[in-house]
């Protein structure tokens, strides 16, 4: 034994336990090591691996094959093993010898597998004609180490392949794969072969295991990605037809792979892929210990990048760069002008260290792994393996290289590591989420990590509408990093992604949102921040994608009327496409505002004035809708008309979630009532439906009646003397309560408003007995909290202490007050409060109490009802949620705006008990 062989022999028995095991199951290998010609002694070797011309022997089956296939395959290991260790062989002759040992290995298996499924074969066909197997990636390349996975497609031309006869032919497809790789890779008594892994055919989800060459050209013209571009680029055929497998790269993949013109988009999208898979951190970070060194920064990964983005770019211009090999590639790229000599060599010599450091590491326990063991001893073993004679002189070696390669790389790219996430790995491309990427979700709070990476890689896939376009599906891998951090920033990771999957998914077309995402980064970050937050205007965007619109404009409502004036109504329009337009363009401001106060940059008075002057447009709009409708139909009989907004509406208060109490009034005039009423029961009913019916644009506002005179026991609608004989000789104190926030937002005329505000200023300025009120309004207390009472401790409305309180003191000072100082009445609460104030009807520290109380309570209402479906559960709501509560609230904690809460409603209802007990 030479010297070299026995150092390589001393190498492995100290450093290679799977080696090592291998050299005592075989000793007979040992004296053949030496044959002066080591090449002969690995077609020895591989000759009686093929056993026969005809590669399987009649007679033999699946078990004899699998045991005959993994005892010659330990025996190549330890072979090829030893001349790599002893450096008499390259890394380019071992992965070759690697690659060899897998073809006919495959070539037997199918053989085998064919037979057994009753193909019959041909001369020119092979076992089974017109099928063949393509080998991608590493194994196509001829650059296989020494625990690779095989990469293989099975195609089959349906024009030439020729089917058993049996009740279900296609399936004999399918089992002929089953078979061929349960040979390749089942796991028994004597291991396995290689792992074999079909999934990077055309769609696996939805493609058998064998395609048809039809459905694989469809894919390749339509959906195919610059992924799979790169992979095809090594595609040759291993086994089966070879006319015809190779008929299909030269007519369809070549197509596929090879585009004549420059192609930019490929560089971008290569780019974004290369992004996704970046390790964390700059070159500080490139450390011996724990390196990946297929995926790590510098690593194997990234040569093949370096060489394979610029043979997608320019190889369909020069047919030179058609290399399957990455070192051929990187030689051809430099003797076509497109790098330099010198930097071609220092790439193959650093992709030959690291292959030749990988093959170390696997040959350690035969294990699937690229990455340098953190630990010391451990590191050391496959330092001494790779032939190091110390620690130290390995890391450094391997430090050195890896910064070598990354300098190669970011030159060529020098963005290329901008949208490199700081948490580590992310890759949606290939077939199946990686270790690392999946890892690194987990680090950004997902919880649900390989559901996301299956939607994200779907979606990059073109399985759906809005990512059907490539230039959608490079513009979406380019933001996928953007999209995943953003959600990870909410601090509802798994509920954001979603959330914007379920609106995402929605979209007819991407290409235009996508492009807006990547030139308006924030806009993204609104969307996806409000989708965490808010799932009622999540559930808005996943049902009328459109109303992503809102957020594009740069503007903000302010409180103004004329923020609110809508597109006119146009000639011709009738009642239904009147309620289009209106909710559309009420669903729009009111995402709008519902994204404004989320940001902060709409207190609570402002939103309720916002939305109670939408709601205003509204009925003014839709009442004129109504009226034009009704009168195709019954023609106008005279008399006036008017809408009275009352409750939230009517106090300019309202929330998005807030329902309209309206009553309507009608005056006949000179006309007969009886002739008139059926006209404006008809024309309140048109107006009640306009504003409440669901129509294709979805639904607008609830609609309450039941503060009108009689409530639901009257009519929809009253006239003008009945409204004021009601008020003067039967309204309970309640119904004056009510009418403490009584508004006009329409009438017919002038006139109109001023009667029906006169009536109302005449009512409520009427003297009252100030113990009666007290305790009509304390009765009325009582039966809200005991019929209508507080659904948990955030029912901010309900709860004693809370809103209702605030408002039930504000409007008994009114009824009580109001006919000696009628400036306190108006409708919005804490300006009523404020003139009580003045006029010392309130005391400071009992108007300071309301006041906070106040503010606090309509805040959080606003916050609450766009961000909940229902009452607010601190136990279930996410810890974003109730911070960003407290921040709009003017707390610095949750917990500082629940103690205040708390101590707010002890002291409302402290102060209802002075005035109302």
């Amino acid at each position: 034994m030479t010297a070299e062989l026995k150092i390589a022999f001393d190498n492995l028995r100290s450093n290679s336990p799977y080696l090592s095991a291998l050299a005592d199951e075989y000793p007979d290998i040992n004296p053949k090591l030496l044959s002066p010609d080591p090449s002969a002694l690995l077609a020895a070797e591989l000759s009686a691996l093929r056993h026969t011309p005809d590669d399987v022997p009649d007679g033999i089956d699946a078990a004899w094959l699998m045991a005959h296939l993994r005892r010659h395959k330990r025996r190549l290991h330890l072979i090829i093993a030893v001349y790599d260790l002893a450096q008499i062989w390259s890394w380019v002759e071992v992965t070759r010898a690697l690659t060899v040992l897998a073809d006919i290995c495959v070539g037997m298996a199918l053989n085998l597998a064919a037979r057994e499924g009753g193909f019959s074969p041909s001369l020119a066909g092979g076992a089974a004609p017109g099928l063949f197997v393509l080998a991608v990636g590493k194994y196509g390349g001829h650059e296989l180490n020494y625990s690779s996975d095989i990469d293989i497609i099975v195609f089959y031309d349906p024009d030439v392949v020729v089917l058993p006869q049996s009740r279900r032919p296609e399936m004999a497809l399918i089992r002929l794969v089953q078979k061929m790789v349960k040979i390749l890779d089942e796991i028994n008594g004597d291991g396995y072969v290689f792992r074999t892994d079909l999934r990077l055919r055309p769609d696996p989800r939805s493609n058998a295991f064998a395609v048809s060459t039809r459905s694989a050209e469809r894919y390749y013209e339509s959906l195919g990605q610059n992924w799979e571009r790169a992979a095809m680029i090594k595609a040759r055929v291993c086994a089966g037809d070879k006319a015809i497998g190779q008929d299909f790269i030269d007519s369809t993949l070549r197509a596929f792979i090879w585009r004549r013109s420059l192609d930019f988009a490929a560089i971008a999208d290569i780019q974004a892929m290369k992004r996704q898979i970046n390790a964390a951190g700059g070159h500080s970070d490139i450390i011996a210990a724990g390196h990946h060194l297929k995926l790590g920064r510098g690593g194997i990964r990234e040569i093949e990048f370096y060489a394979q983005t610029q043979q997608l770019i320019l190889g369909g211009r020069h047919k030179g760069l058609r290399c399957t090999r990455t070192d051929e590639a990187l030689l051809a790229l430099a003797e076509h002008g497109f790098i330099s000599p010198d930097r071609a060599r220092s790439l193959i010599k650093d992709y030959g260290f690291l292959r030749g450091l990988e093959h170390c590491v696997q040959m350690i326990d035969d294990a699937q792994t690229h990455i340098a063991p953190k630990d010391d001893m451990e590191r050391l073993a496959l330092a001494r393996l790779s032939g190091f004679k110390s620690l130290e002189g390995f890391d450094v070696a391997l430090c050195t290289a890896l910064r070598r390669v990354h300098d190669s790389y970011i030159s060529l790219y020098p963005s290329a590591d901008s949208l490199a996430s700081p948490q580590g790995n992310l890759s949606f491309t290939g077939v199946e989420a990686g270790p690392n990427t999946l890892a690194t979700l987990e680090r950004l709070g997902y919880a649900r990590g390989p559901q996301v990476w299956r939607l994200m890689a779907d979606w990059l896939g073109g399985r759906i509408a809005p990512t059907r376009s490539a230039r959608a599906r490079e513009s979406l891998t380019r933001l996928a990093p953007h999209l995943i951090s953003i959600c990870s920033e909410t601090g509802l990771a798994d509920t954001a992604f979603f959330r914007f999957a379920d609106f995402f998914t929605q979209l007819n077309a991407g290409v235009s949102l996508l492009a807006l995402f990547e030139r308006q980064p924030a806009v993204l970050a609104m969307a996806i921040d409000i989708m965490a937050q808010a799932p009622r205007l999540a559930g808005e965007l996943a049902r009328q994608p459109a109303t992503m619109d809102a957020l594009i404009e740069p503007d903000f409502y302010r409180p103004e009327a004329e923020s609110f004036i809508a597109p006119p109504a146009p000639s011709g329009e009738d009642l239904e496409m009147a309620m289009n337009r209106v909710r559309r363009h009420i669903r729009e401001s009111h995402f709008k505002v519902s994204a404004n106060i989320l940001a902060g940059k709409l207190s609570a008075s402002e939103a309720g004035l916002i939305l109670s002057n939408l709601a205003d447009y509204a009925a003014e709009d839709l009442l004129r809708a109504a009226r034009r409708d009704v009168e195709r139909r019954k023609p106008y009989p005279g008399g006036e008309i008017a809408v009275i907004a009352l409750g939230k509406m009517g106090g300019r208060e309202m929330r998005v979630t807030s329902d309209l109490d309206i009553m309507v009034v009608y005056d006949p005039g000179d006309s007969d009532p009886l002739l008139l009423h059926p006209y404006y029961t008809k024309l309140t009913q048109r107006l009640v439906s306009a504003l409440s019916a669901p129509t294709q644009e979805g639904d607008l506002y609830e609609v309450d009646m039941a503060l009108r005179p009689s409530g639901g026991a009257g009519p929809i609608t009253v006239s003008l003397k009945a409204f004021e004989n009601y008020y003067e000789n039967e309204a309970w104190t309640w119904e004056f309560m009510a009418m403490t926030r009584a508004r006009i937002v329409s009438a017919s005329s002038q006139a109109m408003q001023e009667k029906i505000e006169g009536l109302i200023a005449v009512n409520l300025g009427r003297a009252r007995d100030k113990d009666s009120v007290r305790k009509d309004v304390a009765d009325m207390r009582t039966r809200l909290e005991r019929d209508k009472g507080a659904r948990g401790e955030w029912d901010i409305k309900r709860i004693a202490g809370g809103l209702v309180d605030i408002e039930f003191i504000a409007q008994y000072l009114q009824l009580i007050h109001g006919a000696q100082h009628p400036q306190i009445l108006s409708q919005t609460t804490l300006p009523v409060l404020k003139k009580c104030l003045a006029l010392n009807l309130l005391s400071q520290e009992d108007f300071n109490t309301l006041k906070i109380a106040a503010n606090i309570y309509s805040a959080a209402s606003q916050y609450i009802g766009i961000s909940t479906d229902g009452v607010f559960d601190e136990t279930a709501a996410p810890d974003i949620v109730k911070i960003r509560l407290a921040k709009l609230c003017g707390f610095d904690s949750f917990l500082d705006l629940k103690e205040s809460y708390q101590a707010s409603r002890i002291a409302v209802r402290a102060v209802f008990k002075k005035h109302l007990a």
